[in-house]
């Protein structure tokens, strides 16, 4: 589901950002903070879903069922 969102993204950015009359710093500023939150979304919810596995893996913790 991540990653059918991540296309969305890009497709709204391909669609409206790339091919306006905004001026360059802007379409890049743009994409600039698009790629931050791609990052900070990875970053925060990708360590959350490790830290469930490792949670959940007998291999890792003895301790769980």
């Amino acid at each position: 589901m991540g990653l059918v969102g991540l296309f969305a993204v890009s497709a709204l950015i391909e669609a409206f950002v790339t091919p306006s009359p905004l001026p360059t710093a802007f379409r890049i500023g743009i994409g600039a903070a698009v790629w931050l939150a791609f990052l900070g979304y990875v970053v925060i919810l990708g360590s959350a879903a490790a830290a469930k596995t490792r949670e959940r893996d007998p291999r890792t913790n003895p301790h769980a069922q």
